[in-house]
């Protein structure tokens, strides 16, 4: 089966998503034979460690979607007459044209996997379903295939290929303006200190408060998913199974009600602390320590207490 691996240069993470592409295809014994980046020209593609012999950069001056799935579909059209799988990165530009492409080339296509099974020439994917409590393993029977991979999947950096032919192809992007990259936040998935936020804090206004509260004392912000779909931060702010999945020595669920896909995005924290109002919340029961009352209150009471130690020395108490 061909397989190709299609991954978003224009983050700070595309090395991360090489891995973690390489490493999905190896344990399924798939030896891919192409990567495909997004990318601004080749030469920031170098920089990056090649898994494959052949390197094929679709550079623009900036991402947008539409562009990149024509230029993808005229690439899957004139080549893949038989059995292909492209595996695309976890972001989520790599969900939205998975879905896309497979649906334009009518093949078929599946997003969140977290691993492969490649049995007698049938391809297998398993993901976790039903609000995260179980692996699903769907067969995937058409012959052009689709996938995108889940958040936290992880491998060691690929060895790279020697003497990989890099092939550069521009494509020309809708709009007409420059757009200003986003400034590189710092990494949700390794923060130490962690304070994650759902629809209990009320606001943007609350969110935006807690942020700057939180970067007070070295912390990191995260979001649950009511809370990233209000726009009360952005999405790559999300924890859970469809956004980033942390492992953060203290962990503080401030206004989250607990649901099982949001668990699975905090659930390897050392310490989980709860604050909620309503002690029945499914956190409260996940959680190893529980505190009753207004959220944004205690948060702010807390950061203060820890900005006092800071700045004397001394030991603060609640």
């Amino acid at each position: 089966m061909r397989t190709v691996l299609v991954c978003n240069a224009f983050s700070g993470e595309a090395q991360k998503r090489i891995s973690a592409l390489t490493w999905l295809a190896a344990d399924a014994g798939l030896c891919p034979e192409e990567l495909i980046l997004f990318a601004p020209s080749a030469e920031s593609a170098r920089e990056l460690r090649q898994p494959c012999g052949r390197v094929r950069v679709l550079s623009a001056a900036h991402f947008e979607t539409e562009p990149y799935l024509s230029a993808l579909a005229r690439l899957a059209e004139e080549r893949d007459k038989g059995p292909a799988l492209w595996l695309f990165d976890s972001s989520f530009a790599g969900q939205e044209l998975a879905v896309r492409l497979g649906a334009r080339i009518g093949g078929c296509s599946l997003c969140g996997v977290q691993a492969l099974r490649l049995e007698n020439g049938q391809l297998f994917a398993q993901k976790m379903v039903y609000s995260n409590h179980m692996l699903g393993e769907f067969r995937l029977e058409r012959s052009f295939c689709c996938l995108s991979l889940t958040a936290g999947v992880s491998g060691p950096p690929p060895a790279e290929a020697a003497c990989p032919t890099l092939l550069e192809q521009p494509v020309r992007c809708l709009g007409e303006g420059q757009l200003t990259p986003l400034e590189k936040t710092d990494d949700l998935a390794d923060a130490r200190l962690l304070i994650a936020v759902g629809r209990g804090v009320g606001s943007k206004a609350a969110v935006q408060e807690m942020e700057a509260q939180a970067a007070s004392i070295g912390a990191q912000l995260g979001v649950s998913r009511q809370a990233a779909m209000n726009a009360w931060a952005p999405m790559d702010r999300l924890l859970g199974i469809s956004g980033v999945l942390a492992h953060p020595d203290v962990c503080i669920a401030a206004g989250v009600s607990g649901a099982a896909a949001f668990l699975a995005g905090v659930d390897k924290s050392r310490h989980l602390v709860a604050v909620n109002t309503d002690l029945n919340a499914p956190i409260c029961g996940q959680a190893d320590v529980v505190v009753e009352g207004d959220c944004v209150a205690f948060v702010s009471l807390l950061t203060d207490l820890i900005s006092q130690e800071d700045e004397h020395g001394t030991t603060p108490t609640l």
